[in-house]
């Protein structure tokens, strides 16, 4: 499935996205964690992988874009209905490679009301 297939509402219980959001461009990628957090279930999962780093931009024929833990910290703290449950640093395990990966499960918090005309959202902990 692509991210721009990605429609549904509170229907996941989980989604697996390893080394796949960091080939959006970032005028894309910003809409992409609203629409996984609507698509997860109240208390569902994201996994997801990205490349360490600072790079954005073309390699060979493919766009990238990597993340360090503040600049992932950032998207993240837009989309106030997921919550970074931990953030690990792993290398890759291919022989001939020496990147980094930045890896982190989130979780889909249950609901968000407004209350003063500023949303609140209660968090799974």
């Amino acid at each position: 499935m692509l991210f721009d297939d990605l429609s549904a509402s509170n229907q996941y219980d989980g989604i697996w996205a390893c080394g796949s959001i960091l080939h959006l461009p970032r005028c894309e990628l910003v809409d992409i964690p609203f629409e996984i957090s609507d698509a997860l279930n109240t208390g569902g999962m994201l996994y997801a992988s990205l490349k360490y780093g600072n790079h954005e931009g073309m390699r060979g024929e493919r766009y990238f874009i990597n993340f360090t833990d503040e600049s992932l910290g950032k998207l993240m703290d837009e989309v106030s209905l997921l919550s970074i449950v931990n953030i690990w640093i792993t290398d890759d395990m291919r022989p001939e490679r020496e990147e980094r990966w930045i890896n982190f499960p989130a979780r889909r918090s249950m609901k968000m009301i407004e209350q003063n005309g500023a949303a609140l959202s209660f968090r799974y902990r």
